[in-house]
């Protein structure tokens, strides 16, 4: 036991040259950049295949490749490939990807339109602003801005890295305040009126009394004598603020009286408006004009037609008003009427009738005649007053009455539709 032999035979053994791969891409990079990464194979061999693993999640099967990153890290970066006999390569590179700068153009702001201002911006090694003609220059850290109106402005920050990133600032500008203002000259004491300006964006008012707010471009002045406003209107706090001043001419009411504010008038009558007034009144006027013999002179003449009320408002001549009134009470009480106590009914033309008279707007309801005996001798219903053929001519079922004393009765309908009854005797002389 323990025996051997040996056996020798030839064989081939056929060795390929395996792939060697190599990377071409930045150390760093900043973070939302693209990369561009490129595969090499450095011993000639034929590869059937390629793939990238960039580490961000993305895979890529090409020889040359680019990817993005979102976040700031050290990401490693593995290329594979395999040769047509199988052989296969890897190769990993690291790549830094680094975070944006973060850069600050500086704080919003407001300024005069006059105002030169110095811009600050922070976070980067170099700064380039847009172009813009209100700018001292655009490839400096802290050029000199004099925008004349409202303006934002674009930087571009790049840190020492080669990353980049952008802000704005925006500087308001205030124009210079140009107030206007309604020019409002003259008003009647004891009035109102609204002022008017515009302009600015604050007000303010002076002085504060007789004004309803001091603060708004358009308050209500109510002055008891002349005054003069003083307005100072800005736009913002340090710009320079523009003045107007205002001057309301402030007129006295004239003086005017009704002498009586209540009367009472018999029905018929006139009646003459008596007034008091300062000198300085040139116009009156009377509402409701009617039954009146003017209704713009200072003291009309009424004739009375019923109750009414009247207003009467004098004038200066710059318009300044003042006003009073008058009750007129119409009396209808018999007194305005006529009654006579004999008549002659013989057709000698003279007094041969007898009815109702009397002045002013009022109408017979009913008018009856009574002989001694109560008997009804004549009645006639809804007359005029003033017109003998509405009367009684004397006759007494056609044929004339005796000489004797009668009896009347008369009911009236003044305009004011006040009634009364008048009752007397008339004696008939033949």
């Amino acid at each position: 036991i323990g025996c051997t032999d040996t056996v020798t035979m030839p064989v081939t053994v056929e060795v390929y040259k395996s792939p060697q791969l190599s990377i071409a891409a930045p150390d760093s990079s900043c973070i939302y950049s693209t990369v561009d990464f490129k595969g090499a194979e450095i011993n000639n061999v034929n590869l059937l295949s390629w793939h990238w693993d960039f580490g961000n999640g993305s895979t890529v099967s090409s020889q040359n490749s680019s990817a993005s990153y979102k976040a700031a890290a050290i990401f490693n970066v593995m290329l594979s490939a395999i040769d047509g006999h199988g052989c296969v390569d890897s190769v990993l590179r690291k790549i830094n990807v680094i975070a944006l700068p973060v850069v600050n153009a500086g704080n919003d702001t407001i300024i005069c339109s006059r105002d030169i201002i110095t811009l600050h911006p922070s976070g980067a090694a170099v700064y380039n602003w847009s172009t813009n003609s209100s700018l001292s220059c655009t490839d400096c850290a802290n050029p000199s801005a004099h925008p004349p109106f409202s303006t934002t402005y674009y930087l571009k920050g790049t840190d020492v890295f080669g990353c980049v990133a952008l802000d704005t600032l925006q500087v308001e500008v205030k124009q210079s305040v140009r107030l206007s203002v309604q020019k409002l000259d003259s008003l009647c004491v004891g009035k109102s009126i609204q002022l008017n300006a515009s302009g600015a964006e604050s007000y303010q008012w002076l002085p504060a009394e007789s004004l309803s707010n001091l603060n708004v471009p358009n308050p209500v002045a109510s002055p008891p004598v002349t005054t003069t406003y003083t307005l100072v209107g800005s736009n913002y706090t340090g710009c320079a603020a523009d003045t107007a001043l205002v001057t309301l001419k402030v007129f006295p009411l004239p003086q005017f009286n009704i002498v009586d504010t209540a009367v009472s008038v018999n029905l018929g009558t006139s009646y003459k408006m008596n007034t008091t007034g300062s000198p300085d009144i040139v116009r009156w006027l009377w509402v409701p004009p009617v039954s009146l013999s003017c209704n713009n002179c200072p003291s009309p003449v009424l004739q009375t037609i019923g109750d009414i009320v009247y207003k009467a408002t004098a004038s200066t001549a710059v318009g300044c008003t003042t006003s009073d009134y008058i009750t007129v009470h119409t009396l209808c009480n018999g007194l305005n009427l006529f009654i006579p106590n004999t008549f002659s009914p013989n057709n000698d033309g003279n007094n041969d009738w007898f009815f109702p008279r009397g002045k002013g707007e009022f109408n017979v309801r009913s008018f009856s005649v009574f002989n001694k005996l109560g008997q009804l001798v004549y009645q006639k219903n809804n007359l005029s007053v003033n017109n003998e053929r509405d009367g009684w001519n004397g006759n007494y079922y056609g044929k004339p009455a005796p000489t004797d004393v009668y009896f009347y009765s008369i009911e009236i309908i003044c305009s004011n539709a006040h009634t009364f009854t008048m009752k007397g005797d008339i004696s008939l002389i033949r």
